[in-house]
C-alpha cells in the first residue's frame, strides 16, 4: 500500500502539478564504484518530489529532459550535456574495481554475464554484450564473443583459478571501466568529484556534501538524509549486506588481499596511468 501511494503521489506531482527542477542533476558513475548506492537515494528523491529520473546504461546519445540523469558508466558525449547542470562524479580505486567485479561477476544474474547466445551472423545486441559496450564496433563485439570460447562471462570466470580469473576480469570489464575513467574530462564537466573510499569512511558527511551541492532545500535535506541513512552500508548487518547482490562487503582496499606479485606487476605495467589521474 505504501509503495502504491508513493507511485500515485509521484505521477500526481509529475503529470498534474508538473513539478520540475530548475537545474537538472547529472550523476556520473562507474561499474562497482557505488553506482547502485547513489542511484537508490536519488531515485527515492525523485519519487518523493515528482522529478523525472533517467538511468543511462551506456553512451548518452541525446539530450535528456529528465530532472535527474544517471550515467552508469560516465560515457559522456559532451555535446549532449545541458548548458547548466549540477554534476556528481564518483570513482573508486581501480584495483578494487577489478576485485569487486571479479567477485560480483561470479554470482550475478545480469543477462549479459550469463548470456549463451554467441551468434555473429546478425547484428550483435544486448545481452550478448553489456549495455556499456554496445557503442563498440561490430568487429569488436564479434571478437569479444569469440574470446569467451563458448562460455558465458560468468562461466569463464568460474572455470578459472583465482589468479587467472582476476587477470580475465582485469582485461575485460575492469579494463573497460578503467578506459571510461581515463576518458573522463575534468575540464569539460562541472562536477563534485567523489571517491568511494571517502564515502565509506565518512558516509554521512559526504552524502550531505552531495545533497548541498545539489541545492536541495532545508526540508529536502532532511528527507534526503533519511533516505541516505537507509542505504548506509556501515549500518547494515552481515545478513542485510548478503541480500544486496551488488555488495560483497563494506571493506575498501580489498585488492591487497588478492593482488599477488604477478597481478600487481601486470596492473602496474598496463594501468598505472589511472592511479596517477585519480591520486591512488
Amino acid at each position: 500500500m505504501k509503495k502504491q501511494f508513493s507511485l500515485f503521489r509521484y505521477y500526481f506531482l509529475k503529470k498534474v502539478i508538473k513539478t520540475k527542477r530548475d537545474i537538472p542533476i547529472y550523476v556520473f558513475g562507474h561499474h562497482k564504484c557505488g553506482t547502485k548506492l547513489l542511484g537508490k537515494v536519488f531515485l527515492k528523491l525523485c519519487l518523493k518530489y515528482g522529478w523525472e529520473y533517467e538511468s543511462v546504461p551506456g553512451k548518452i546519445n541525446k539530450k535528456s529532459k529528465a530532472d535527474v540523469v544517471f550515467l552508469l558508466h560516465s560515457q559522456v558525449d559532451y555535446d549532449n550535456l545541458p548548458e547548466e547542470y549540477i554534476g556528481i562524479h564518483m570513482v573508486r580505486d581501480p584495483r578494487d574495481v577489478i576485485i569487486s567485479g571479479f567477485l560480483y561477476h561470479k554470482r550475478t544474474t545480469e543477462e549479459w554475464c550469463i548470456n549463451k547466445n554467441f551468434q555473429t551472423e546478425k547484428s550483435i545486441q544486448y545481452p550478448q554484450v553489456p549495455n556499456s559496450q554496445m557503442y563498440r564496433s561490430e568487429q569488436w563485439k564479434k571478437d569479444y564473443l569469440i574470446s569467451l570460447d563458448g562460455k558465458s562471462y560468468q562461466e569463464k570466470i568460474k572455470a578459472l583459478n583465482d589468479e587467472d580469473a582476476i587477470f580475465f576480469e582485469m582485461n575485460h570489464y575492469g579494463k573497460w571501466t578503467i578506459k571510461d575513467m581515463l576518458e573522463w574530462d575534468f575540464e569539460k564537466t562541472n562536477c563534485l568529484e567523489l571517491k568511494f573510499e571517502d564515502m565509506m569512511s565518512n558516509y554521512e558527511e559526504k552524502m550531505m556534501e552531495v545533497f548541498k551541492h545539489c541545492n536541495l532545500s532545508s526540508s529536502q535535506l532532511v528527507v534526503a538524509k533519511k533516505f541516505a541513512e537507509k542505504e548506509d552500508l556501515n549500518r547494515m548487518s552481515k545478513k542485510d549486506i548478503e541480500k544486496h547482490p551488488h555488495i560483497s562487503s563494506v571493506k575498501t582496499k580489498k585488492w591487497e588481499g588478492y593482488f599477488n606479485s604477478n597481478i600487481k606487476a601486470y596492473f602496474d605495467e598496463h594501468f598505472s596511468e589511472v592511479l596517477k589521474k585519480y591520486n591512488y
